[in-house]
């Protein structure tokens, strides 16, 4: 049975023999080869009453402070924390941020360093973590797989992010335009309004803009703009609408309503004759 009676440590340092006796921490100290010599009674609550302390530890993360152990060891360092994750006596696994000190008995000559442990447990944390980055994720899958067009820009209109449809409309790659400036790709007659309507933008006058965007092949398409802004990174959000075959359907209409007028003009001139 391990020790729950920490006071026999008396000469370990100061600092962490203070902490470990307080009645609500989850803390342990363990042998070099991880075996518990003693524990605190909500530790001994969780993890039961034997085995070492590794025999608790994810098997992904056991060897994740193998290094810090070692500079501990070698006094490069006099503390470390890390993430990990336990699994309790009854197997439900827990996150636990530890921190990991190597301590000295002051009685006792060439005794064996001690490591001391002490858990607080971040399981909730985690899981809010763990649910903000899954629907980070399915937020990115949904954009990337989407027909809809986004731009993400910085404070000064240098690109930061673009959707995989911008670059299959436009023909351009990430790795050659993350960090270049969105106005490289707008029409020179477009530009200083674009300009206008993106300072604006900054500051919250939200409206929308239609301009020409170069396409690789040194086409130009009609994209109506929407902005954003973006807390996260003090810059803009664009939400563009290809109006391309808007236009080309508008065009072709004028263009068929101009033959249609003058096929009547022509045949009420037949039928007067």
């Amino acid at each position: 049975m391990w020790d729950t009676k920490p006071q026999q440590f008396a000469g370990l340092d100061d600092y962490f023999l203070i902490r470990f006796v307080r009645a609500h921490l989850i803390a342990a100290f363990t042998t070099l080869d991880s075996s518990v010599v003693s524990c605190t009674e909500k530790f001994q609550t969780l993890f039961g009453g034997q085995g070492c302390f590794d025999d608790f530890v994810h098997p992904d993360d056991l060897y994740q402070d193998a290094e810090l152990r070692q500079q501990l060891l070698a006094g490069s360092i006099s503390r470390f924390r890390v993430e990990k994750r336990l699994f309790d006596q009854s197997g439900q696994e827990h996150w636990f941020d530890i921190e990991t000190s190597l301590l000295q008995t002051a009685t006792t000559e060439n005794a064996e360093p001690i490591f001391a442990f002490v858990l607080n447990d971040i399981t909730e944390n985690r899981k809010i973590y763990d649910a903000l980055l899954w629907n980070e994720k399915r937020w990115r899958d949904l954009v990337n797989h989407s027909l809809l067009l986004f731009f993400q820009c910085d404070g000064r209109a240098n690109l930061l992010y673009f959707t995989p449809r911008v670059a299959q409309l436009l023909g351009i790659k990430a790795d050659e335009w993350i960090e270049r400036s969105i106005t490289d790709l707008i029409h020179p007659e477009d530009l200083n309004e674009f300009e206008q309507f993106f300072s604006s933008n900054l500051h919250s006058n939200s409206f929308s803009l239609i301009c020409r965007f170069r396409t690789q092949d040194a086409e130009w398409v009609e994209l109506k703009l929407k902005a954003q802004i973006d807390n996260s990174e003090s810059g803009i959000i664009l939400h563009a609408q290809d109006l391309s075959a808007q236009f080309t359907l508008a065009g072709q209409l004028q263009f068929y309503r101009a033959q249609y007028k003058a096929l009547l003009t022509n045949l009420s001139q037949m039928l007067s004759l």
